[in-house]
């Protein structure tokens, strides 16, 4: 009914519900899309999300890999080390020198027992050369001496490397020298060894005393070279049977006198 009485036609009854129920319709619809846009909002201004959308990874984060590492470096020519400490001694006072190339990322000042670090060496802009120089930490007990070759064009000429293990804290001579010479056609020992890469490689493993140190290293226009610094502990003394004397064998004013509850 209407308010002057007149009969609602009944055909209009059902356009009216309709009307209802899409006005309702549209209004739930509107609320989700408010609070989605509520929320984009509020992410948009959070400072969380404005961090992650500037900040960038750093490169020599610990727990990415060397290999991931060294696809981030635009030189054609890099040789990137990762020397892992498995001793109880802090590998300090890094030094190194470049024949070729220059240092991307510079070695860690100190390495820490049951620690591992990374360094990269790359080829100069615009040098006719590759990469090539030598890598120097010490310590206490021992210094041991890491030498790498990249070179530009590896169809003539073949990568190299070379791990020398020292006693002491110190090396006589330059660390240019040692390079020279670790590279050259010098005689290989326990403590020096030098590998030129081809189809058949292996790795080097040299020793001097409790401590060894084994290193890898691929033939790619992007090297990876791995040292591994660890300490070997001395056997166990070896048993010696019937080290004790019988007690036959010791004398009667050592033996202890005997004690019984018999009154004498």
């Amino acid at each position: 009914m209407s308010k002057d009485n007149t009969p609602t036609s009944p055909c209009l009854l059902p356009a009216l519900g309709v009307i209802g129920l899409s006005g309702r319709s549209r209004a739930a619809q509107k609320a989700p899309s408010a609070a989605l846009g509520t929320q984009e909002a509020v992410g948009f201004f959070s400072p969380s999300a404005q961090l992650g959308q500037h900040q960038q990874p750093d490169p020599m984060e610990k727990h990415r890999d060397l290999e991931e590492i060294l696809l981030s470096v635009p030189q054609s020519r890099s040789v990137g080390i990762e020397i892992t400490n498995k001793t109880s001694v802090t590998l300090r006072n890094p030094s190194y020198f470049c024949q070729s190339g220059e240092v991307f990322t510079p070695p860690s000042p100190s390495i820490s027992p049951q620690s591992r670090e990374m360094c990269v060496f790359v080829k100069r802009h615009l040098s006719a050369w590759g990469v090539s120089g030598a890598l120097l930490y010490v310590s206490e007990p021992f210094s041991f001496a890491v030498m790498f070759y990249n070179p530009r064009n590896n169809t003539i000429f073949d990568h190299q490397y070379a791990v020398e293990i020292f006693q002491g804290p110190t090396i006589s001579g330059s660390l240019e020298s040692l390079y020279w010479s670790m590279r050259g056609a010098r005689p290989q020992s326990q403590t020096y060894r030098k590998e030129v890469l081809d189809k058949k490689n292996s790795s080097i493993v040299v020793s001097d005393g409790p401590y060894s140190i084994s290193a890898t290293m691929s033939n790619h226009n992007k090297a990876v070279l791995k040292v591994l610094v660890e300490e070997t502990r001395g056997p166990p003394p070896k048993y010696t049977p019937n080290c004790f004397p019988h007690p036959k064998d010791i004398s009667k004013d050592r033996h202890p006198q005997a004690f019984t509850y018999l009154p004498k």
